[in-house]
């Protein structure tokens, strides 16, 4: 039983960092290109609309979209796996935790 309890840990522990790793990579690799929108001479309302999308951006994508939809996802998936191991989902539980794996065509493509 503890035998089995670890597995179930390694590889929640392999998912979540694996997709932690996956959007961390993202950000790194966007963060230049994000920042050179600061290169450049802004205006007030260059700010307003900046502000105004961010806003909106933080809502829709970080609030709705990542928060209640994307992260229980990864979890239920992550939680499901850990008690259903199988050595090809395992090696790619990240992938398969972020719905690229055993998802409808439509997932995917939302995803």
């Amino acid at each position: 039983m503890q035998t089995n309890r670890f597995v179930s840990n390694l590889v929640w522990l392999w998912g979540t960092v694996g997709v932690i790793g996956l959007l961390a990579f993202s950000v790194y690799r966007l963060s230049p290109i994000a920042a050179s929108f600061f290169d450049y001479p802004l205006t007030w309302w260059h700010w307003l609309c900046w502000s105004v999308w961010i806003f909106f951006m933080a809502y829709s994508e970080g609030y709705k979209g990542f928060q209640l939809a994307f992260s229980p996802r990864v979890a239920a998936r992550l939680l499901w796996l850990a008690k259903h191991p199988q050595p090809r989902l395992v090696l790619l539980a990240p992938l398969y935790a972020m719905v690229f794996i055993y998802a409808t065509r439509r997932r995917k493509i939302v995803s």
